[in-house]
Formats: C-alpha cells, sequence, structure tokens
C-alpha cells in the first residue's frame, strides 16, 4: 500500500514536456512572445558606482588596450624567452 502511494505522489514529475506546452500556451494567451532574446548584461558596474572605481586600472593604459590580451602577451613572451 505505502508503494503504490508513492507511486501516485511520485506520477507526473517527468511531464516537462506537458508542462511546457502548458506554459507556452499561457504566455501565448497574454501576449507574451518568449522567442524574443534578453539583452545581453552589462560586463561592467555603472559608472560612479564603488565597484566601477575598483574595476579601473591602476596604471596608465594605452586607449583601446585590453589588460587581458596584454597580459597574455606577456605570459606568450615569457615561455618564448625561456
Amino acid at each position: 500500500m505505502m508503494g503504490e502511494t508513492m507511486d501516485d505522489a511520485m506520477e507526473g514529475e517527468n511531464d516537462e514536456a506537458e508542462e511546457a506546452a502548458i506554459v507556452s500556451q499561457i504566455l501565448d494567451e497574454i501576449g507574451i512572445d518568449t522567442s524574443q532574446l534578453v539583452p545581453d548584461a552589462p560586463m561592467r558596474a555603472p559608472v560612479g558606482s564603488k565597484a566601477a572605481a575598483a574595476e579601473e586600472p591602476a596604471g596608465p593604459v594605452a586607449v583601446g588596450a585590453d589588460p587581458a590580451v596584454s597580459e597574455l602577451e606577456a605570459r606568450l613572451n615569457n615561455l618564448r624567452n625561456s
């Protein structure tokens, strides 16, 4: 009897496709289009925030220079010199 109760309780937990279809139908009925892409989140903190000030480079950096590229170039040069 306990096994049947557990089976009844767990029944329908693998109905993800059916759930997705129902959610899609409801969203269509209320006019929400889920096919639109969500815009990309910003990669930096807003200007003027404490986090943005902490992200600023400590030393002078050439305009357009990417610190990650500079670091990779330095590591590559170290490998070439070894």
